[in-house]
């Protein structure tokens, strides 16, 4: 048997959808569909439930790449769109808990060598603004400075973020938003 790094793009994306399929048995959901959406940092899926037509809700599933982020900085991340939904109401994807009322799973298949925590919220309608293609970094210094102000006009207990990074606002300053 190959090591995973050492299959294919393709074969690689194939066994990750085979880990995605073992990592929502984890959650309370009906019968589901997986869309590939993202295969790069993060292995990225649309999730639909169907149990009929109309109520057909849509979720997104993060298969995290191993040692890049450990699972407590993942559940704080999660933790931190929790208090951004309930106490500044911010429209923000909702983290699923598990059966177990936990924030992540763990999720290993033969033909990926390590374990990969995963995690499961709530599909948000909209568009994706990256740098130079949307938002920019000017429009997402805007976008936290907004952040900023509701969570201190609400006065939101955050959970610790690790590894957080700064940027300087005059570094961000040199860059156009084209939002």
């Amino acid at each position: 048997m190959h090591s995973f790094a050492a299959l294919s793009h393709n074969q690689q994306a194939k066994s990750l959808q085979h880990l995605a399929q073992s990592a929502l048995t984890a959650y309370d959901l009906p019968e589901t569909r997986l869309t590939p959406l993202r295969f790069t940092n993060n292995a990225i899926f649309k999730v639909e439930t169907a149990s009929a037509p109309a109520n057909t809700l849509a979720y997104v599933l993060r298969i995290h790449r191993p040692r890049y982020r450990s699972s407590a900085e993942t559940r704080s991340e999660l933790q931190y769109m929790q208090a951004l939904r309930r106490e500044a109401g911010l429209a923000v994807p909702e983290p699923v808990s598990t059966r177990q009322g936990d924030l992540i799973t763990t999720a290993s298949i033969e033909g990926i060598d390590e374990p990969r925590h995963c995690d499961l919220v709530t599909w948000l309608d909209g568009r994706v603004c990256r740098p130079h293609q949307g938002l920019g970094l000017k429009g997402l210094w805007q976008v936290g400075n907004l952040a900023q102000h509701q969570i201190t006009s609400c006065q939101i207990a955050l959970p610790h973020i690790p590894r957080l990074a700064t940027v300087s606002r005059e570094r961000v300053a040199r860059f156009p938003s084209s939002c």
